[in-house]
């Protein structure tokens, strides 16, 4: 047997209800209204259920019109889950027909975008990965295959403080160099040997390492916090700066060495 709904729903549940529930449900024009102090029994279904069809062919099958996901308002082209009304904020589910692209999030229609949690009490997320070991794991199909454009990290003068030109560091930066230990290390013992910096080390230097309470990312004076990682970013400039600072140094060497040689080429007999 199947359930055929062909009329906007209003609450998720309404395809669980309107079969033996007792209670008063109400039709307005198009909607189906169901009160907020709805009861009734248990609704068991041995075939399936469509909204928006005449031919459902999964469990729960909701056909809406192709949707590009930036809403201003709610309409027929998303399933929500939510508070009610137009604008009323919540989660959803389109699709848009146009470029085959499916959208999934939180927002209060026409006002913010809202923050959505991914297995906010545990577990791991998997981004065509059906075991993911790590909290988000994700594979590569290919050479072509993006691995690290969704870790950009933002470098423009208004997404940060910029301070002073780090020039006037050098000193710092190469003695940082100098006294950061580099070690040889593997997560399992079938992985190749890598060399780099550990967070928890005293010779790193302080400002590559990220710090975490646990819970997020965060600074080291935060309550629980530990090092935990390295700054990738951070560390990329770090080693930028210490790269100039060897170049200005082997510059003025350079001209030291030119100037000896000058010295020389006058005492020759």
């Amino acid at each position: 047997m199947k359930i055929e709904i062909n009329k906007t729903i209003q609450t998720i549940v309404v395809c669980l209800l309107l079969i033996g529930a007792a209670g008063a449900v109400s039709e307005f024009g198009n909607n189906i209204i169901i009160p907020g102090d709805f009861t009734g029994v248990n609704a068991n279904f041995s075939g399936e259920v469509g909204i928006g069809t005449t031919d459902p062919a999964a469990k729960l099958q909701v056909v809406t019109s192709s949707s590009d996901g930036s809403v201003n308002d709610w309409d027929n082209g998303e399933f929500v889950v939510g508070r009610s009304g137009s604008q009323g904020s919540g989660v959803y589910i389109a699709y848009k027909d146009l470029n085959n692209t499916g959208y999934i999030g939180a927002l209060t229609p026409g006002t913010a975008w809202r923050n959505l949690v991914l297995q906010g009490f545990g577990g791991n997320v998997g981004i065509g990965n059906t075991t993911p070991a790590n909290v988000l794991s994700f594979s590569v199909g290919s050479s072509t295959d993006p691995i690290a454009d969704a870790w950009l990290t933002y470098s423009t003068s208004d997404t940060k403080q910029v301070l002073y030109e780090a020039d006037v560091d050098f000193v710092k930066a190469t003695n940082e160099l100098r006294n950061a230990k580099i070690y040889a290390w593997q997560r399992t013992p079938t992985e190749p040997i890598r060399y780099g910096v550990i967070a928890n080390d005293l010779s790193t230097p302080e400002s590559i390492i990220a710090y975490h309470d646990g819970k997020k990312n965060t600074n080291k004076y935060a309550l629980n916090a530990k090092p935990q990682g390295i700054d990738n970013g951070a560390y990329i400039g770090w080693l930028h700066e210490v790269v100039k600072a060897q170049d200005a140094q082997i510059q003025q060497q350079q001209i030291q060495i030119d100037y000896l040689y000058q010295r020389l080429n006058l005492v020759k007999p």
